[in-house]
């Protein structure tokens, strides 16, 4: 739909949606009164300066220098920016968008005003976009430094020797490179208060499904998705398997197709010592040759998802009669006169 859509995660899908719907939201609700009262509105001024206030900061600190441009090539130039640069760009080109809504709103230009705001929002949609954020990369340069792999490939690396974070020569920290590739990691990349750096400890060289406490125990994985990893797993002995994998709400387990619970703790038949697997989802399976299928499943979105659906349904089908209804009255009265 958009270059780069396909890599977006889910927060930056959310983000772009509601960026669409904002504009066919103001395109739809900008009469005349209103775009009137929004203009007279001293709220609505006052949020402007502060919001061309805030900018100005990250101009001075982060726009490259001008001088610097004059000496060298422009496209070279812009091939050579780095992340701040960018910022300081962008808030450029934010600052100029809000002094010209400031001007449009203190000559009560509606038409002018309405255009730049939806112009602000598609500019900043697009921004979004990872081939506008990164301009200076080819998209066959951008699928080399996120490895992108069709489809979902089995994974054979453990998770703690795949990369999450990508630095290139320019500075700049491409997040979550893993997720492209379709692999998991146990390294984190994002920074802040909820910082997840051991959130999986003493798996260092453990692979994606293992037996933790049987070295003997052969287990290849199968098939790998999202949302479903399946493994085969041989042993002499009852053992546990574990997957790599945070225990949310939603995961279930299925040992040759029937369900077993996942277990904490682990004691075999006769024996004096208890196991207690590391942190993932476990279960118990059988001696002998068995598949073992873990599978995330949350009925609750499915059902949230098909009412979501039959809601833009009804209402596209109630727009669609409305229409209709509002043609043949138009028609009716046009054929009285």
């Amino acid at each position: 739909m958009l270059p780069g859509f396909s890599y977006f995660r889910h927060p930056a899908i959310f983000r772009f949606y509601f960026i669409l719907f904002l504009i066919l939201f103001l395109g739809a609700s900008f009469r005349e009164n209103t775009i009137s009262d929004l203009l007279s509105n001293i709220s609505v001024r006052a949020t402007a300066v502060l919001l061309l206030l805030i900018t100005l900061p990250f101009i001075f600190l982060n726009f490259p220098s001008p001088s610097k441009w004059m000496k060298n090539s422009l496209i070279n130039e812009i091939h050579s920016i780095d992340a701040h640069q960018l910022m300081g760009i962008s808030a450029f080109l934010q600052a100029g968008l809000l002094v010209a809504m400031i001007i449009a709103i203190l000559r009560m230009k509606k038409t002018l005003f309405t255009i730049l705001v939806s112009t602000d929002l598609i500019i900043n949609t697009l921004l979004c976009l990872p081939f506008f954020g990164v301009s200076s990369y080819s998209p066959s340069e951008v699928n080399k430094i996120l490895s992108i792999s069709a489809g979902f490939p089995i994974q054979t690396t453990n998770p703690s020797d795949v990369n999450a974070v990508f630095l290139d020569t320019k500075g700049n920290e491409w997040q979550n490179v893993n997720i492209y590739a379709g692999r998991v990691s146990s390294q984190y990349s994002y920074r802040g208060p909820l910082e997840l750096s051991q959130a999986m400890p003493g798996m260092k060289n453990t692979s994606l499904v293992f037996a933790p406490f049987d070295s003997l125990a052969s287990v290849v994985v199968i098939k790998q998705r999202p949302t479903h990893v399946r493994a085969k797993v041989i042993s002499t002995t009852n053992c546990i398997i574990t997957l790599s994998q945070n225990h949310y709400p939603g995961w279930f387990v299925k040992v040759n197709g029937r369900k077993e619970p996942m277990v904490a703790s682990y004691t075999p038949i006769n024996g004096a010592k208890t196991y207690y697997p590391p942190p993932g989802i476990t279960v118990v399976v059988p001696a002998g040759e068995s598949t073992v299928d873990f599978i995330y499943e949350r009925k609750e979105l499915k059902y949230f998802v098909v009412i979501l659906h039959l809601a833009v349904l009804s209402w596209l089908i109630w727009k669609l009669f409305s229409s209709v209804k509002n043609i043949n009255r138009s028609s009716s009265l046009s054929s009285r006169y």
